[in-house]
């Protein structure tokens, strides 16, 4: 591990670890966090913002689901910085994975698959911007009636 810096809340963490959707990833709280998916662990410390990354060990991770289904998305949603060089057993030569504030600039994947680690931070895109349309609407139609209502 060359870098290792995220923030973010209790409630953020726990949401990551939901939308990852993996089975046996489990998620722990005493004192800070840590979650885990096998020989794989994330651990945070408490601090005054909420939670800080303090450690990682990504061990025996097939098909690299620890790092591609919660590792790029969490520190992507959260503008976090990770710089890694994972190797996976038949390669000759680890892989880069590098995300700083929140941007991949390089994904790795065992045997040369190349990952779209930007999907994650794109469908919370879409689906904030979704949001903020539904309210502007709302607020277009109550902003309506309020007028009419005003009307003599």
């Amino acid at each position: 591990m060359l870098a290792l810096r995220l923030t973010l809340t209790p409630g953020a963490l726990s949401q990551a670890v939901e939308d990852a959707n993996l089975p046996g990833l489990r998620l722990t709280t005493q004192q800070g966090a840590e979650v885990s998916f096998g020989a794989s662990r994330l651990v945070f410390r408490a601090v005054a913002e909420g939670l800080e990354a303090e450690s990682l060990v990504v061990r025996d991770d097939p098909q690299a689901t620890f790092t591609l289904r919660l590792l790029a998305p969490l520190f992507q949603r959260h503008r976090g910085d990770l710089h890694l060089m994972l190797s996976w057993d038949g390669e000759a030569e680890p892989r880069e994975l590098r995300i700083l504030e929140g941007k991949a600039t390089s994904t790795p994947g065992p045997g040369g698959r190349q990952s779209a680690l930007g999907t994650a931070e794109e469908k919370e895109i879409r689906r904030l911007l979704d949001e903020a349309r539904r309210h502007w609407e709302e607020y277009q139609r109550l902003k309506a009636e309020a007028e009419k209502s005003d009307a003599p």
